[in-house]
């Protein structure tokens, strides 16, 4: 479930000083708006580099393109840097396995 209230997308001055969000912000078709339908876009276009790469990857084991893998697994992997999924993403449960 995606939260369209979540600010960690938010695109206004007081928005997040975080790098990767102002890198992010300069994609050209990035919506600097603060309405919901900006967010929703927005965060389209952070997981469109998975999807693309998710509907790609059985072609590249029919012809093997390395460079592009690597670029996609790059690409990927600079997104999921950002800071603002963390409070989305659920602490490890070690302490539960302790006898």
């Amino acid at each position: 479930m995606v939260s369209l209230q979540f600010d960690g997308l938010k695109s206004g001055d007081d928005a997040t000083q975080e790098p990767l969000l102002e890198k992010l912000r300069t994609h050209a078709c990035w919506q600097s708006s603060s309405s919901w339908t900006s967010r929703f876009h927005n965060l389209q276009l952070t997981i469109q580099p998975y999807i693309y790469f998710s509907v790609l990857k059985p072609w590249l084991s029919v012809f093997a393109v390395p460079s592009l893998e690597r670029g996609f697994s790059y690409l990927i992997q600079r997104l999921n840097l950002f800071s603002g999924w963390q409070h989305c993403i659920a602490p490890s449960d070690s302490s539960s396995s302790s006898a």
